[in-house]
């Protein structure tokens, strides 16, 4: 490219550069009340009669405000990525709590289960052991009979001759 062209890009890049400082400079300013500050957003609002003090206090504002505004950008990253961390982990613990009450609810259904169960197994052991006391007399009431009518029983199974009132018995009976 020759010189000329570099010269008017240069340029073109340089005003638009200034006009975006002066845009942003006038749009800060203008949001104080100071009849100060709108005076100096009129005079960087102004392209002509620009010094090259002027133009490079502009510029170096301009690069200042780049830089800020490079740091906003980069705050607002970190806050949506800090938000976004957040919302996962918010996410993965809702997860985790719906898990849990899943949990509770089934051990809730099972230990309901289990106390059903546990309330048939007691009502059958009490029909039982009603079953076995009366069954109980009744042998007992049998063995006097035979004891009575001299008829010699048969052995006991092993798990009844520790009892002491079958043994007792079935000796009075033997000795006759």
């Amino acid at each position: 490219m020759s010189e000329a062209m570099l010269l008017m890009l240069g340029g073109l890049v340089g005003g638009v550069i200034t006009i975006t400082g002066q845009y942003l400079i006038a749009r800060l300013n203008a949001r104080s009340r100071n009849e100060k500050s709108a005076d100096l957003s009129q005079k960087y609002l102004s392209i002509a009669d620009i010094t090259a003090d002027q133009l490079e206090e502009r510029i170096n504002l301009i690069g200042k405000l780049d830089n800020r505004i490079g740091e906003l950008v980069q705050e607002k990253r970190s806050m949506f990525l800090e938000i976004s961390e957040l919302k996962a982990k918010r996410l993965e613990r809702d997860e985790q709590f719906e898990a849990m009450q899943a949990r509770i609810s089934a051990l809730q259904t099972q230990v309901n289960q289990d106390a059903k169960e546990r309330g048939d197994l007691r009502l059958k052991l009490a029909e039982f052991e009603a079953k076995y006391r009366a069954m109980w007399q009744w042998l007992l009431a049998l063995l006097e009979l035979m004891k009575k009518h001299d008829v010699t029983p048969i052995d006991p199974p092993d798990e009844l001759k520790s009892d002491p009132e079958i043994a007792r018995v079935i000796q009075e009976i033997k000795k006759k």
